[in-house]
């Protein structure tokens, strides 16, 4: 609750956000990007987690590792394919997201 109303400004957690959980104006840094614990579909889950405010829509994300993982490779094709389709949808402003 801090968190969302701005009290804090950073959040720690050793779980994946849910999904619905909705946290303007956040960016979103996953340590250890390349673990085996994280896959494709859990790295996009949690890159969805940022940006998610009509004030704020450039959240950024950073997935932290020393190499490149089959699966974060997967999770950046996946975002930059869905944000194609969000602005020749309207959804996002040219040059936003990935």
């Amino acid at each position: 609750t801090a968190f969302r109303n701005r009290i804090i400004s950073l959040l720690v957690t050793t779980t994946i956000l849910e999904r619905g959980v909705t946290v303007p104006r956040s960016d979103v840094f996953i340590l250890d990007a390349d673990s085996g614990l994280f896959d494709e579909a859990s790295l996009v889950q949690m890159a969805g987690r940022a940006g998610r405010s009509k004030d704020d829509p450039d959240g950024h994300v950073v997935f932290a590792s020393p190499q490149w993982s089959r699966s974060q490779r997967g999770a950046i094709a996946q975002i930059r394919t869905m944000n194609i389709i969000a602005r020749r949808q309207g959804y996002i402003r040219k040059g936003g997201a990935i």
